[in-house]
């Protein structure tokens, strides 16, 4: 079976939930982002997050096919980089190295089109034509 690891990278928290292949939810956990120790020491948090969750869950770091990352900020998702996130006080952010210390492709989209996405394929907006979201957080 194939699994997928989603990420909401928050100011606060950093949650995750993994699915699997047929987008049953089968694990979600989080812990705290650790603004104030950098931009290395929240690549660790997502790093940890990451074999945490799989552990939790009974699965092998091997089983999981992708990572989606949601970024309170402006990405460059074809690049993978996090090209501004003041609350995370990130500034030019590659995610290479979560890619590098996990194993598996990562992708990245703002936090808002994803949860959009999230909900016009999964959601509330499944088999609409169109769907308009607004999200609300502490940022």
């Amino acid at each position: 079976m194939k699994y997928y690891i989603g990420i909401d990278l928050g100011g606060t928290n950093i949650a995750s939930g993994l699915v699997d292949e047929n987008g049953k939810i089968l694990k979600k956990i989080s812990v705290p982002t650790e603004v104030e120790r950098g931009e290395n020491a929240i690549i660790d948090n997502i790093v940890d997050l990451y074999g945490k969750i799989c552990d939790e869950s009974n699965i092998k770091l091997s089983q999981v096919e992708k990572i989606g990352i949601g970024v309170p900020g402006t990405v460059d998702s074809e690049n993978g980089m996090i090209m501004f996130a003041c609350n995370l006080n990130f500034n030019k952010v590659s995610i290479k190295p979560i890619e590098e210390k996990c194993g598996v492709s990562v992708k990245i989209l703002n936090d808002a089109d994803a949860a959009a996405y999230g909900e016009y394929l999964a959601g509330a907006g499944k088999g609409c034509t169109s769907l308009v979201a607004i999200t609300l957080g502490t940022g």
